[in-house]
């Protein structure tokens, strides 16, 4: 039977609802509950959110209205819909990541919240205060991770600031000056934007479509400094090719070890594979510590889907660089081939950089000449 709105049955009814003094008006909540029951209450708690309820609450804890803001029969729909909601979005099909069928596990236990028959809405505030303390709880190991990395720096870290203001000159005139090729290899774990950073570098675009090879290598003009030319050796990072693709880092200029912003794994790689293994072979070559896909950062999808699915937050800016500054990595710039986000930079700081290491190596090697000579 539909409700019908509801109306004082006489001028006295609504006088002792609402009162006046001192020019204010007054609603009398005590009497106006006696005019209505739960079931309508509850009819027009519908027309609300379940935020609304929960500011409404805080109105009035003795005002009847407000009390069935935390009523079972109110919650259990949007505690049913807000578990599908989660269902869905940790599956990663809204942000593009395919389902591989090893973690029904994982999405059974939203069945199995789906059982609970009673305390909808304590359920649901426990259930993603859960999430957020658990990401916050890895966010912290993480930092407490990369805190304890402590890595033998062979060359200078160096800030934007400290890069912008190396000319075009300094560079002609240093010891890169008389390359012609700056060989720039890209490691890191599999599926960080390895192979999509390359393309962007090259094509100035981001592909679905490109599928990489398990070594490519390109060249281009650099768009920095024309005269120069930057060849790109994308490599595979899956462990099976870890004694083939060493073979690659001799006469190498510079090495980027990427990292993807949201996979603490990867970062966490930085410090324990990729640069000890580029120490080991890479004959002193100087590494930049890059972050790729920060618009995943920016993705509310994704990062419901983070949190849902790995119980984790994105990477901060402040933290990729506090793993620069303790690995030993002589600078740290994220970006994002889909958005193209930090590619005006990269082609200036590949040349820049590569002359400033030189130029810093040349003059320790002439310093430690110096001393030798003294000494004798």
């Amino acid at each position: 039977m539909p409700l019908e709105p509801f109306t004082a049955t006489d001028k006295s009814s609504e006088e002792n609802i609402l009162t006046t003094s001192k020019g204010s008006s007054y609603f009398r909540y005590q009497q106006f509950e006696l005019l209505l029951n739960d079931d309508v209450y509850r009819w027009i708690l519908s027309f609300l959110n379940y935020s609304d309820w929960m500011q409404l609450q805080l109105v009035n804890k003795n005002f009847r209205l407000c009390q069935l803001t935390e009523d079972d029969q109110l919650w259990k729909p949007v505690y049913m819909k807000k578990l599908e909601e989660f269902r869905e979005a940790s599956l990663g099909e809204s942000v593009g990541v395919t389902n591989d069928g090893e973690n029904n596990n994982f999405y059974s236990k939203f069945e199995l919240l789906k059982e609970r028959n009673e305390n909808f809405k304590t359920s649901l505030i426990e259930f993603i205060k859960e999430l957020h303390t658990k990401a916050d709880n890895n966010f912290k190991q993480l930092t407490s991770d990369i805190e304890n990395v402590n890595v033998t720096r062979l060359h200078n870290f160096y800030k934007l600031e400290d890069i912008s203001k190396y000319t075009q000159d300094q560079i002609r005139n240093s010891y890169i000056g008389q390359w012609k090729v700056l060989k720039v290899v890209v490691v890191g774990d599999h599926s960080n934007g390895k192979s999509s950073l390359v393309h962007r570098c090259l094509y100035n675009n981001f592909s679905v479509q490109y599928i990489p090879q398990v070594y490519e290598a390109f060249s281009c003009t650099s768009s920095f400094l024309p005269e120069y030319s930057i060849g790109y050796w994308d490599t595979p990072g899956q462990a099976e090719y870890d004694t083939l693709r060493t073979l690659y880092y001799p006469e190498t200029t510079l090495f980027l070890v990427t990292y993807s912003v949201v996979n603490h794994n990867s970062l966490r790689n930085v410090a324990t594979k990729w640069i000890p293994e580029i120490m080991k072979h890479g004959h002193n070559t100087p590494f930049v510590l890059v972050g790729t896909k920060i618009d995943l950062r920016r993705n509310c999808n994704y990062c419901k889907f983070m949190l849902l699915k790995e119980e984790q937050k994105p990477i901060s800016t402040e933290l990729g660089e506090r793993m620069a500054l303790n690995s030993g990595c002589v600078a740290h710039l994220e970006t994002s081939a889909l958005d193209g986000d930090g590619f005006d930079v990269l082609d200036e700081w590949i040349v820049k950089l590569s002359s400033i290491v030189r130029a810093e190596s040349e003059l320790n090697t002439s310093c430690q000449r110096k001393k030798k000579c003294i000494l004798q």
